[in-house]
């Protein structure tokens, strides 16, 4: 069932009464949670224009939420979805955010944020959607701290949740996940009008609906490991995660002879279009050549081995638990307890690449953390932000992710990569498969000694790449800038073969910025394009 308006919708919604109870429907409280979270104004309305028909067949409330997804101060996209929902009278409305990351300081900032707010006779919220330009930088910084005491104070977590389950130097899954439970629990909801579960906020919304024997409405295609516990409208039905199957995998591999066909139909349009539009030169003006002596005396490393793990943290971006089970707690305890096992091996470096969004919300305060904590280990360091994928990719013989994108955008670059989690490319030919922490540890090694990426695990990532970018229709000039990426890779040049048959040409979103030049300074995607990673 195609869902194009509110008669669609509304079958929709009788096609899954039997998830909520008659006692429900009758006239108990409970309220319906409208996704507020993204940054599109399209889809936003329609989120709204949907949830109003349920509202209004229901009776229900309306609860929202907005999330600030880019930029550590508070930007204009979340206090336009907040006007939004007030137009469709939504009854709460909470403002998420990353920024919950606090580091041991948490209680001196917070008096500090408290002086400021006297001073400007400021409260929390104005401080936050308010002028910021009066304010020096440093009073600036303490916004993001802001923000975090403003949705503390809404959601009143008691000291020892404060200390357990909030503060933590990778709290962002335990946060969102607690937050959603509150949220979920304070307003009895029942239904979740979802576009997608890929970032965290998503996701636990979802499970904590689920989980108050709500049911939740999906309307976005497929979208990576969201498949795992939700469903699009042409097939939609209510889930338990745990009882859900690798549906994504089965999906990707019923489409493989369709991908490989239509691989064959389009040819050189890509290739032609990035290798004539700038020559290698001009791309390596955005790009440092480093010899591998300068990379490691870059990372800090005292006594360099002669193989080297990289750990790609994704830890603020990455879709954690919507993918599926992961092999450690979180993703301190992943690198923590991968540094600790690696420490002071006679033959093998570890080192951390730390993720630029990263850095966008959370800054330098845990990777000090972690460069404190193992700045004794002789063969740990850590990888600058400003050192590109390229170089990471030359001198380190194997990466590692949790879950995330870098499992094989890594390796479409030439590195080995070994996943600690059931990524949504698990199973398919492209990383190893572990079931275990030591299993992993001894992967992490191999790969080491043989870090060889044959011809075949090539073309099922690059396969994969393709089929994530058609088959997820994702609204972003991804995969052009991948490709570039890839096609300039110094450590694989027969790359370029494999991109002589794409799929780019089939994609409307490549349509529509075909035209755009991905290394124009002026061009916003520039910024974030996965070049200058």
């Amino acid at each position: 069932m195609k869902l194009d308006g509110s008669t669609k919708f509304e079958e929709c919604l009788d096609s899954v009464q039997a998830f909520w109870s008659d006692k429900t429907k009758a006239g108990q409280d409970w309220s319906l949670f409208v996704d507020a979270m993204h940054d599109n104004m399209d889809y936003i309305f329609f989120n709204f224009h949907l949830s109003k028909v349920v509202q209004e067949k229901y009776k229900c409330s309306l609860v929202s939420a907005t999330k600030n997804w880019e930029t550590p101060l508070i930007s204009y996209q979340p206090i336009a979805n907040e006007a939004i929902a007030n137009a469709f009278g939504v009854n709460e409305f909470y403002h998420l955010d990353t920024l919950s990351n606090i580091d041991n300081g948490f209680q001196e900032k917070l008096l500090k944020i408290k002086a400021l707010l006297s001073e400007n006779e400021l409260s929390v919220k104005h401080l936050i959607f308010g002028d910021h330009n009066h304010l020096e930088q440093d009073d600036r910084d303490l916004l993001r701290i802001a923000y975090d005491h403003y949705l503390r104070s809404v959601l009143k977590p008691t000291e020892t949740e404060l200390n357990e389950e909030f503060i933590q130097v990778f709290g962002e899954c335990y946060t969102f996940r607690k937050i959603a439970r509150k949220i979920v629990e304070k307003n009895n909801i029942k239904i979740a009008v979802l576009g997608h579960v890929e970032y965290n906020p998503y996701y636990f919304i979802a499970e904590a609906v689920l989980k108050n024997g709500g049911c939740v409405l999906f309307h976005w295609p497929l979208v990576f490991g969201s498949v795992r516990i939700l469903r699009t409208l042409d097939d939609l039905r209510v889930v338990k995660s745990k009882d859900f199957e690798s549906d994504y995998q089965k999906f990707y591999l019923s489409k493989k002879s369709e991908l490989k066909s239509a691989i064959d139909e389009y040819s050189q349009g890509l290739i032609d279009r990035l290798t004539k539009s700038r020559s290698y030169a001009d791309f390596n003006q955005f790009h440092i050549e480093m010899s591998k002596e300068e990379f490691f005396r870059s990372t800090g490393i005292k006594s360099p081995r002669e193989k080297t793990i990289v750990l790609l943290s994704h830890a603020l971006t990455d879709a954690v638990h919507a993918n599926g089970p992961m092999l450690f707690d979180d993703f301190s305890t992943w690198l923590e307890e991968t540094i600790s096992h690696f420490a002071e091996h006679e033959s093998i470096n570890v080192l951390v690449k730390v993720h630029p969004k990263d850095l966008t919300y959370v800054r330098d305060s845990w990777i000090t953390y972690l460069y404190d904590k193992f700045k004794d280990i002789s063969n740990f360091g850590i990888v600058s932000k400003h050192i590109n994928n390229r170089e990471v990719a030359k001198f380190c013989e194997v990466g590692s992710t949790v879950q995330g994108t870098p499992g094989y955008e890594m390796l479409l670059q030439g590195l080995k990569t070994v996943v600690a989690g059931e990524a949504r490319y698990s199973r398919l030919g492209i990383t190893p498969h572990c079931t275990s922490t030591a299993e992993y540890f001894g992967e992490l090694e191999k790969a080491c000694l043989e870090p060889e990426i044959s011809e075949t695990v090539l073309e099922k990532a690059i396969d994969f790449a393709f089929f994530e970018n058609i088959y997820t229709k994702l609204n972003t000039p991804f995969i052009p800038g991948m490709a570039q990426v890839d096609i300039n890779s110094p450590k694989w040049p027969s790359l370029i073969s494999c991109f002589t048959n794409n799929l780019l040409s089939l994609d409307p979103v490549y349509r529509a910025i075909s035209n755009i030049d991905i290394f124009d300074e002026s061009n916003p995607s520039f910024l974030t394009n996965p070049i200058l990673a």
